[in-house]
């Protein structure tokens, strides 16, 4: 018996260098879109509302969730389009200068900008189905993401001058005062990113069904200052009140941040490290 002849459905021609490039800026552009509303929403907002009142000098640095329902729909948008793009090799502005090297059928597709696209693709019924429905679904997740942004920009968590911690609800009121001195556990530890390249100290202090976590950063006031001031707050709580950890990354903690001897000398003393 002979060898049953292949059946070639078709190729479609590759996507040109330009092409190429302008899915990678619509990738770069669609990762930060997304990114946008985390920096504004959990820094910039944030710290704009705590730093407002001038009796603050420090906020909780536990993350905001509020936003990320906004940055899944974003992400989602954008990115699945792109995806869709680049796996069905759906030109953008076309590859005219690609000539075939074997005798496949070339399966036809218009670049984006294109009349014959808005024509032969776009008028289609099915295609607008598709799109109306894509844009009726993202309007309701926007919607909806929107809706639960907006309980997210006042609740927040800050460090006053009288060593008060305060807790604010969404509708920007006042919940809860915990005073430094009242604290049932003290923290202190040096933290390291997910990457493993930087180290930063965070004391957490933990009260009766609530926490407080901060860094070593305060308003209007210098690096050494803050370290300083971090020692002030320790000094509420008795040896075996607190609790040290990570103390092993002291000296990987001094060399990212470049501390000076004085300051690192203030860290020791943080630490309780003998040298």
């Amino acid at each position: 018996m002979g060898r049953k002849s292949k059946k070639h459905k078709g190729r479609k021609i590759p996507l040109s260098g330009l092409d190429q490039f302008m899915y990678v800026i619509f990738s770069v552009l669609g990762i930060a879109i997304t990114l946008l509303p985390l920096i504004i929403f959990c820094v910039v907002i944030p710290e704009a509302i705590a730093y407002s009142d001038e009796s603050v000098i420090a906020r909780d640095l536990t993350g905001n969730l509020y936003a990320l329902p906004l940055c899944f729909t974003l992400m989602l948008s954008t990115m699945i389009p792109i995806c869709i793009g680049i796996s069905d090799k759906q030109p953008i502005f076309g590859n005219k200068k690609y000539k075939p090297k074997w005798s496949v059928p070339i399966i036809k597709t218009y670049p984006i900008f294109s009349k014959e696209f808005r024509q032969q693709v776009l008028s289609k019924k099915s295609t607008k189905s598709i799109i109306f429905s894509f844009f009726v679904i993202f309007l309701a997740f926007l919607l909806l993401s929107l809706t639960i942004l907006s309980f997210g920009i006042y609740p927040r968590k800050v460090l006053n001058k009288q060593n008060e911690f305060q807790k604010y609800n969404s509708f920007n009121t006042l919940v809860r005062t915990d005073k430094i001195e009242d604290a049932d556990e003290l923290i202190i530890k040096i933290e390291r990113s997910s990457r493993g390249r930087s180290y930063s100290i965070k004391l957490k202090f933990v009260f009766d069904g609530e926490s407080y976590v901060i860094g070593s950063s305060f308003k209007d006031m210098s690096r050494k200052e803050s370290l300083e001031y971090l020692l002030y707050l320790k000094s509420f709580f008795d040896e075996g009140e607190y609790t040290i950890k990570n103390d092993g990354r002291i000296a990987s903690l001094i060399y990212d941040r470049n501390y000076t001897e004085e300051e690192a000398e203030l860290i020791y003393q943080l630490f309780d490290y003998q040298q």
